[in-house]
């Protein structure tokens, strides 16, 4: 992928941007910081509910000839990259998907066979390369969860569990606590000048947490992510205007 885009001499991203929640920011922070111990087990679910409903138009999203591995390159992906950033890299997967029928006509079926991967729900366990345990689940046939990237990561030390939908708030049990007072604490994850990792706004950065939200390209020739200037190309800088972008 690499190599055509840089012969065809094109702009390529792949946005992780979940990566720069606030909250998952200060989640790798504290894992970092020890304040998890040894990390024993990571638990995602990413869930949606917009196709739920049986006579949703075929959109590209559900065909597999465009959008390839459906609901597991769409969203599975997400708390994949998310495991990635916050534990390491896996050693080990072994997963199952299947096809959600709906409605009970032989018509409806077959026309949900051909949709094929994208109205797939896929699931995996594995294990990360310093020996963590993981289970991941992705599926958009939960009633209820309009975009809900559920993340609990267990430790020796304590626990961190974040849902998407309350985006503000990271919850971390501490073992260390008096018995009496032990249980999950809400981190308001909400406080500028360094205490919490923020987002910019408007191009500004914050130096915090090494974030960057301006219109920008990847520098292909540095290791360390260096940025150029936006494209001056007027359909290129709308695209770019709402990606996040991050330097390390």
């Amino acid at each position: 992928m690499v190599d055509a885009v840089t012969k065809a001499g094109v702009v390529n991203m792949v946005c992780h941007n979940y990566r720069r929640i606030p909250a998952i920011v200060q989640a790798k922070r504290m894992i970092e910081a020890g304040d998890l111990g040894t990390i024993y087990h990571y638990r995602a679910r990413y869930a949606q509910d917009w196709i739920v409903d049986p006579n949703f138009p075929l959109v590209w999203r559900l065909q597999s000839k465009i959008a390839g591995s459906g609901t597991h390159g769409d969203i599975d992906a997400h708390i994949i990259d998310l495991g990635r950033y916050l534990i390491g890299e896996f050693s080990e997967v072994c997963g199952q998907n299947g096809n959600v029928h709906q409605g009970a006509s032989a018509a409806g079926r077959a026309e949900q066979e051909r949709q094929g991967d994208g109205r797939r729900c896929v699931m995996f366990i594995g294990r990360f390369a310093n020996g963590t345990l993981a289970n991941l689940e992705a599926t958009r046939f939960a009633p209820g969860r309009k975009n809900a990237i559920q993340i609990e990561i267990n430790g020796s030390k304590g626990s961190l569990a974040f849902d998407f939908e309350d985006m503000n708030q990271l919850k971390y049990y501490n073992e260390a606590d008096p018995a009496d007072r032990r249980g999950f604490r809400d981190i308001l994850v909400t406080q500028g000048g360094g205490v919490h990792p923020t987002l910019a706004i408007g191009g500004r950065r914050d130096t915090s947490s090494g974030m960057n939200t301006r219109s920008c390209i990847p520098s292909q020739t540095s290791s360390t992510r260096s940025w150029t200037s936006a494209p001056s190309n007027r359909r290129s800088r709308m695209a770019w205007r709402t990606r996040w972008c991050w330097t390390r």
